[in-house]
């Protein structure tokens, strides 16, 4: 997990390699039947599975625990790529 980007998904970005195929890729992009599916999907995934509600400003012994935990378990799970 620590080194894929979790937002680098089929569906929800478009790869730009030059800067003459952005017109083309932002109008695949918007015309890609799935796009918003895959957007909410991910959103979803991200609301409840990635992140982790706390605030470093207010913390407290249960935010602290969670994120240790979270950590612990990447740390013990599969490493290949789409694992996560």
């Amino acid at each position: 997990m620590f080194d894929q980007a979790s937002y680098n998904k089929e569906g929800i970005v478009f790869h730009c390699d030059e800067p003459s195929e952005l017109n083309s890729k932002l109008e695949a992009a918007l015309k890609h039947p799935h796009t918003q599916k895959n957007i909410q999907k991910f959103i979803y995934f991200l609301r409840f599975q990635y992140l982790i509600e706390g605030s470093w400003r207010a913390w407290s012994r249960e935010t602290v625990e969670t994120v240790a935990n979270r950590l612990l378990r990447i740390d013990k799970s599969p490493t290949e790529p789409g694992s996560h």
